[in-house]
């Protein structure tokens, strides 16, 4: 299943990124799109555009799944961004739940404490619960991630499972749709 390339909340809109955005941000350089204003700190992402570029490049069937622009839909500004680690179902996930989803996502430090997180992971769950085969979501976040920590257990998360990936310690969540 193909996502559309924009996802749309009450204050925010999830953007795909353009292939093409994508691909410059990997070469170093500093992409721009008509989709959005680029914010400044996408630029130094090149690490994580390099491994959805490609996952892309193996499975073109997940490339509306993964790098998406946070746009505060006001002023078009991207003010963070988001991706979804793969498509419903995949085999990395299912020592957690058969048809779950796990995403991410940053917001940029000048928009943090003013609710465009929660309504990130809220706008997301509503259009996977509703348009999807989902019937779960798989968040993780740093034990240091204070903020982060506290808003996936306001949402009604689960704690399930400690990672370490990259030298940081996660905490892994789950929300099934059936508990909401």
């Amino acid at each position: 299943m193909q996502l559309p390339q924009t996802i749309a909340g009450k204050r925010i809109s999830l953007v795909q990124m353009p292939l093409d955005f994508i691909q410059k941000t990997v070469a170093g350089e500093k992409p721009t799109t008509n989709l959005f204003i680029t914010h400044p700190d996408w630029y130094k992402e090149t690490e994580l555009a390099d491994m959805r570029l490609h996952q892309m490049q193996r499975d073109p069937s997940v490339a509306s799944w993964l790098l998406r622009a946070i746009v505060d839909t006001k002023s078009q500004q991207m003010i963070g961004h988001f991706n979804c680690h793969d498509k419903v179902g995949s085999d990395f996930l299912q020592k957690y739940w058969g048809n779950a989803v796990e995403f991410g996502y940053t917001i940029y430090k000048p928009y943090r404490r003013n609710g465009f997180a929660t309504e990130t992971v809220l706008t997301m769950m509503d259009f996977l619960k509703n348009n999807t085969l989902a019937s779960a979501i798989i968040l993780a976040a740093a034990v240091d991630n204070h903020a982060s920590l506290a808003m996936i257990r306001q949402l009604g998360f689960t704690e399930i499972d400690t990672v370490d990936e990259d030298d940081v310690s996660e905490i892994v969540f789950i929300k099934k749709f059936s508990d909401s």
